[in-house]
């Protein structure tokens, strides 16, 4: 009836019926099936005693409180399970990420990701509460032996990382917090 499009029909009660099926697509497109389960899961009521506390404040935003790490000693190929725990003061704008670097006298493999598996955004996440980011790291095939040191931090593409204060272990001027070691063994 409108093939010139002139009319708009949005508010008439016309398209009352394609909201909510449209708005269920959208948010399907965005989050996988199980993001309740994952936010669920890293959102703890209480205050996280991690077995590793670490201290570090990226801004004014997001402190982080501690590790729990998996197996000391894993071997090339296999799993290492993390769980980092951090205070979301407040949002940060923008698409942070965490980066997490194994490193070997400049050799490193990583395990860069966004919190809950991709469904917990620092600028989505909650504002005065805690999150429990639980995350595996698969050690690369081939990955030489011998003990890594773990850094971590927060990046943003175009921006870089985000610089680190009130860090016992700060990594001078690299922006990234030692945060452990694991070994690799044949």
């Amino acid at each position: 009836r409108d093939p010139g499009e002139t009319r708009d029909v949005a508010d008439d009660g016309t398209c009352d019926g394609l909201r909510g099926p449209l708005l269920g697509w959208i948010d399907a497109a965005q989050y996988p099936p199980d993001v309740a389960a994952r936010l669920a899961d890293a959102l703890p009521q209480d205050r996280p005693r991690p077995r590793q506390p670490v201290t570090a404040d990226f801004g004014d935003e997001v402190r982080l409180l501690g590790v729990d790490l998996g197996a000391p000693r894993v071997r090339a190929g296999e799993e290492l399970a993390l769980t980092w725990y951090f205070e979301s003061r407040r949002r940060l704008d923008g698409d942070w990420k965490v980066f997490v670097h194994f490193d070997r006298a400049g050799r490193f493999f990583q395990g860069d990701h966004v919190p809950a598996g991709g469904a917990l955004p620092f600028a989505r996440g909650p504002a005065g509460g805690f999150v429990a980011d639980r995350q595996t790291v698969r050690v690369p095939p081939g990955t030489a032996p011998g003990e890594y040191t773990i850094y971590m931090g927060l990046w943003r593409s175009g921006k870089g990382n985000k610089p680190v204060r009130n860090a016992g272990a700060h990594d001078g001027g690299q922006n990234r917090v030692r945060v452990g070691t694991i070994e690799i063994v044949p």
